[in-house]
């Protein structure tokens, strides 16, 4: 099944006005100001585009009299809420970083996380029955007394030395109806702020699910990510056409944040949010909202699946349904075009800021999904190559049947791990390179090619024509992960 091909010029000209994660925001709520752009699961909350873009330019200005300036960092530790997307987007305004954590993550994980990234803010719940977070607002504060700003979310007691994070929220909102007035002033260096931004500067930083040794912290661009999203929302989700999506996943991942978000909303679609997964609250948003992209891991799915209502369910509005993060079985893949008309999988990168390859397949031709895992894309291409050199430089492209790096290079490659410059040579050549290490074995020798995963092995072969050039991200990994691409004359 054809996939749409980017290049650097589409990038470049074609979505010139979507360089930048709120400009993607600031172009839809001037096209469809009324049309809903963030919605939740259970109903109860829906946010326009005109009210994204006006309410988290309010709450910028909130974050930017408190002192937060570009470069800051703001950890949170939340599920993917309607507000914890807000709270992001209004950092992006004004150059915050913003590093979502695991909820699942002990005290003493959060304090490591902390220490790495210095950041300006924390935010995290209180209160709230049936979670209790003060022993997490003790150990934070007598162990990272640098932090400037302690917000608090949703605590039905206060929490001492903390501010509430509707101290923040609720003068946006009732920025909206005239309530509170934005003085020329504020306007002034709002504006200057932003004047300030470019594409290259950092916007998030998720951590790295520690396969390659302790979790690293990844620091994306705002350039990394919306190249991703234009590959990913022209290869998956149709391009502009509005289409709506689920967000199930921990808004600590690349495959909740940079992926399906941040993808949707960049093809100016809508976003239904679960905060936390449960496989019945899942189908049942599907079918309530009307949801045509899902994107899951394959457990997931599997949980899903084994519900005893499963079949009961209305989710004949889903179009598109794609899986990421491990093998699958046949079976797994005959359930899946079960689900929708179209599948999909492809090789994500946390360094990438998400997908790198991309395949999917109707019903009828779902056996290419198991037969690799997709082709890479003009604007960040694929080879497979030597372990990088002691000098830092990139290793040569592998001959026929060697084992070695997955590699690509390109707009989509991370600017670094924060504070960890060893970490990061070790990752990225001195040609921008991103080096995996992943028992690739290649085969050439014909016009098009494509890998197949074989145990631990990809061989190369025939199919489609693979493309290599550019700068390469070396990354090491034990288990395999495997792309196909093709190679430019």
């Amino acid at each position: 099944m054809f996939t749409p091909q980017f290049t650097l010029d589409d990038y470049e000209i074609t979505f010139a006005d979507r360089h930048l994660l709120h400009n993607v925001v600031a172009k839809w709520a001037k096209a469809k100001p009324q049309a809903l752009a963030i919605l939740s699961a259970d109903g109860n909350r829906t946010v326009t585009w005109s009210e994204f873009d006006r309410v988290t330019t309010a709450m910028a200005l909130e974050l930017f009299r408190l002192g937060f300036a570009k470069g800051d960092y703001l950890v949170t530790l939340l599920p993917m809420s309607v507000d914890h997307v807000l709270l992001e987007y209004s950092c992006f305004k004004i150059g915050v970083i913003v590093a979502p954590l695991d909820l699942r993550l002990s005290p003493a994980e959060v304090i490591r996380a902390l220490e790495i990234l210095r950041p300006r803010g924390f935010v995290s719940f209180g209160m709230k029955a049936p979670f209790d977070f003060r022993e997490l607002w003790r150990t934070v504060q007598s162990n990272c007394p640098w932090i400037q700003h302690l917000i608090a979310v949703d605590s039905d007691e206060g929490i001492p030395g903390t501010r509430s994070f509707a101290s923040i929220a609720e003068p946006a909102w009732r920025s909206l109806t005239g309530a509170i007035l934005v003085s020329e002033a504020d306007a002034s260096a709002l504006a200057e702020v932003a004047s300030t931004l470019t594409e290259n500067d950092g916007a998030l930083v998720i951590f790295t699910t520690g396969s390659t040794g302790s979790p690293k912290p990844a620091l994306l661009s705002h350039r990394n990510i919306t190249v991703q999203n234009m590959c990913l929302c022209g290869a998956f989700f149709g391009g502009d056409l509005g289409t709506r999506i689920l967000v199930n996943l921990p808004p600590s991942h690349v495959g909740s944040q940079t992926e399906a978000l941040m993808s949707a909303l960049f093809g100016g679609g809508s976003v239904v949010l679960l905060e936390v997964f449960d496989a019945g609250r899942s189908l049942r948003a599907i079918a309530q909202h009307q949801v045509e992209i899902l994107g899951q891991i394959p457990v997931m799915f599997n949980l899903e699946w084994m519900l005893k209502d499963y079949g009961q369910l209305d989710l004949s509005s889903l179009k598109f349904a794609a899986y990421g993060g491990n093998a699958v079985s046949r079976p797994f893949v005959d359930q899946l075009a079960t689900m929708a008309s179209v599948i999909g999988t492809g090789l994500g990168l946390t360094e990438a800021a998400g997908f790198c390859t991309y395949v999917q397949a109707d019903a009828a031709g779902r056996e290419t999904i198991l037969a690799g895992l997709g082709q890479d894309m003009p604007i960040y291409p694929c080879s497979i190559r030597q372990p990088m050199r002691d000098t830092g430089d990139a290793g040569d492209e592998l001959p026929s049947g060697e084992i070695g790096h997955v590699c690509f290079r390109g707009p989509q490659t991370f600017l670094g791990y924060v504070n960890d410059p060893d970490a990061t040579a070790k990752t990225i050549s001195r040609r921008l390179f991103i080096h995996r290490r992943s028992w690739i074995q290649g085969r050439r020798g014909f016009a098009s090619e494509r890998p197949r995963q074989v145990g631990h092995q990809v061989a190369w072969l025939p199919d489609l024509p693979r493309r290599c050039g550019g700068a390469h991200l070396h990354l090491r990994r034990k288990s395999c992960q495997l792309c196909r691409g093709r190679r430019r004359a």
